[in-house]
């Protein structure tokens, strides 16, 4: 059937009936895959609101509908749902559905949760693909469903799922590649036990070039178990692409990083078997350094996913660029509690030496940066006053000893004095 009309309607209402209007067509969508066996209820005791309930396969799954705005959409939310998950008998699952995008902490519950209970579809490009019925929502769900189970995946996108063959996303039993189609053929025997010499002649003799198959394969890199049969097996296909359809694909992958979905791409054993050199212009390149720098808030493991892939492509980045980089990696470069080893902190010592090497002095370079650190710290007076430290000279003093200690990485010893005095003529 045709969602998008009463979709782009409901687009239109309030917050509030707009809630509600998604609800309802979602499980409208439900009802007509066969699946639909509750609408929005209540349970038994009145305690608690169910948006929806379908089976698939003999599961059972409750449903939560949002449609919020990012800063009313809080992960409260998220837990409140989980609660009523946990409160049914086991083996209940959840589906959380938001047009918007919800933040890594929402993902990262359900990750890294006792439970594995609950499957995240969310993002206006997802939901998009649900209303304009590029698939199947309840084979979709039972996909989720099946990557949760045997990979603790808490979210799939629906471009993978489109970009599988049809035979594996919803049957049980993977049935035979039907025979005259290439990209069927070539997953089959990516992720069966072909071995890597047949898959290669395979490749040879099936091969037909389309730019289906670069966007397909990296659809579908997230799904893989990386066995080491497997692994060999996407290299051997990256590489025959590369050998076709080196720029369809590299112009995949920068959309990729583009994207929401940029951290899929970021585990060491697929970058590995990427093409080593991937030009990127200098405006993709500042839209690519922002994606993946955004929100980093300590979170160390973003910082080691994003500084992967941006190494990656590196040798593109003009002075420009690394400008950019530098300011998104200051803090991590001058943290001394964040070990060497990790690749935030190498890919920080690579930004700053290129500068070195340039012959900029990245304290002219980060001064603005440099500044609202200052004033921040300059914030902290009634805790210095709190602590004993009266005088304003005092204050400003220890102001501009701690900068120079919190930064003393940056700065050389001969720039040492004009620094300090930076800093000096700068603490109001």
């Amino acid at each position: 059937m045709n969602y998008r009309q009463k979709f782009d309607k409901i687009k239109t209402l309030k917050p509030r009936p707009r809630g509600f209007a998604f609800e309802k067509l979602l499980n409208e969508i439900f009802d007509d895959c066969k699946v639909l066996i509750n609408d929005s209820y209540k349970t038994s005791d009145q305690a608690q609101q169910i948006d929806g309930a379908i089976e698939v396969n003999g599961k059972i799954f409750l449903l939560e509908a949002k449609w919020e705005n990012e800063d009313t959409l809080a992960a409260s939310k998220l837990y409140s749902f989980l609660g009523k998950i946990n409160s049914k008998i086991e083996g209940t699952i959840g589906i959380f559905i938001s047009y918007n995008k919800l933040k890594d902490n929402f993902v990262n519950a359900i990750r890294n949760g006792l439970r594995q209970n609950c499957i995240l579809i969310h993002g206006e490009d997802n939901i998009n693909d649900v209303i304009d019925g590029k698939l199947n929502l309840d084979e979709f769900v039972w996909y989720c469903f099946r990557q949760a189970s045997t990979k603790n995946r808490a979210e799939i996108s629906t471009s993978e799922f489109i970009s599988l063959p049809q035979h594996v996303t919803i049957n049980i039993q993977k049935s035979p590649a039907p025979p005259g189609n290439t990209w069927v053929k070539i997953y089959t025997e990516l992720t069966d036990n072909t071995k890597e010499s047949q898959f290669i002649a395979n490749l040879q003799n099936d091969y037909q070039a389309s730019t289906a198959i670069p966007n397909k394969t990296l659809n579908i890199i997230p799904s893989l178990s990386f066995s080491s049969l497997e692994q060999e097996k996407l290299r051997s296909l990256i590489e025959k692409i590369s050998d076709v359809e080196k720029e369809v694909f590299i112009k995949a992958f920068i959309a990729k990083l583009k994207s929401d979905t940029w951290r899929k791409y970021a585990r060491e054993q697929i970058i590995e078997i990427l093409p080593k050199k991937i030009c990127v212009n200098e405006s993709e390149s500042e839209e690519i350094i922002n994606s993946l720098t955004s929100g980093f808030d300590s979170d160390w493991e973003k910082e080691n996913d994003a500084s992967r892939l941006l190494d990656l492509i590196f040798d593109s980045f003009t002075v420009k660029n690394i400008a950019l980089l530098a300011k998104k990696y200051l803090y991590i470069y001058v943290d001394g509690n964040r070990e060497n080893r990790f690749e935030q902190k190498q890919f920080a010592e690579k930004v700053f030496g290129f500068l070195r090497v340039q012959n900029i002095n990245p304290v002219d370079l980060l001064q603005e940066e440099l500044l609202e650190d200052l004033d921040a710290m300059r914030s902290l007076e009634e805790i210095w006053i709190a602590n004993g430290v009266e005088k304003k000279e005092t204050i400003k003093s220890a102001v501009v000893n701690r900068m120079l200690f919190k930064y003393k990485k940056l700065i050389t010893e001969s720039e040492w004095d004009n620094v300090k005095t930076f800093f000096e003529e700068n603490v109001i």
